[in-house]
């Protein structure tokens, strides 16, 4: 299995559980890395490699580092995106005792502190992406114009009126390695489901800077 392998910045608000629908075909499955990802025209993309795959680059930058700060949930999460991706994603301790003011490449895990549009609280903050706490917004250079993302990331599970599942940890994570907006599958109907760990699945597998044109499709669910 090829071992290409990517996050962030507006708040996701989610309950649904993955399911078992039937996933999309191969065009389908295009369709929704155009949305999530090579688009580049929606939030958090600013347009800079717009029509390009943008993600981490895990084969020569290294496995991206994470914070985990022991959050139980994000472990389960990290541990069943690389399950379906079938290699190794995640970096997690080269951070761990680093202070988050210090770290320059990563995601940082922050337990409770997922705000709504406008930094709203309500029973739909279960989770979201962003550049620090107390806001809902990306870094303001947080990939390259050839598509790579490097950065520092948020990746906030739960408030105080809403505990996170699983799902919404995972829904999460996509978006802070590289989904944007959310399509049929992913955000829109269920938090996840198979056509989401198809488009994760190829947003590793094809090259960072990847037009439509150049990608090639695996159905893996």
């Amino acid at each position: 299995m090829t071992s290409k392998l990517y996050f962030l910045g507006v708040c996701f608000l989610l309950f649904a559980c993955e399911s078992n629908e039937r996933a999309v075909n191969e065009e389908g499955i295009i369709n929704n890395m155009n949305i999530t990802n090579l688009y580049g025209d929606t939030f958090p993309w600013n347009g800079i490699a717009a029509r390009h795959l943008k993600r981490w680059d895990v084969e020569t930058e290294g496995l991206i580092p994470v914070k985990t700060n022991n959050n139980a949930l994000a472990i389960q999460a990290m541990d069943k995106i690389e399950e379906v991706m079938g290699v190794a994603m995640f970096d997690r301790t080269s951070i761990a005792d680093v202070p988050n003011d210090e770290i320059t490449r990563g995601l940082i895990i922050s337990e409770g502190t997922a705000m709504g549009p406008g930094g709203v609280v309500d029973k739909n903050s279960c989770g979201m992406v962003s550049k620090n706490i107390g806001t809902t917004s990306y870094p303001t250079s947080f990939y390259s114009e050839n598509g790579t993302i490097n950065t520092v990331l948020y990746v906030h599970l739960s408030s105080s009126k809403c505990t996170a599942s699983l799902e919404v940890a995972i829904h999460e994570f996509g978006h802070a390695l590289g989904a944007g907006a959310h399509f049929n599958g992913f955000g829109h109907g269920d938090a996840i489901n198979n056509d989401f760990w198809n488009v994760l699945y190829n947003l590793y597998k094809n090259d960072i800077g990847a037009r439509e044109n150049q990608l090639t499709i695996d159905k893996i669910k």
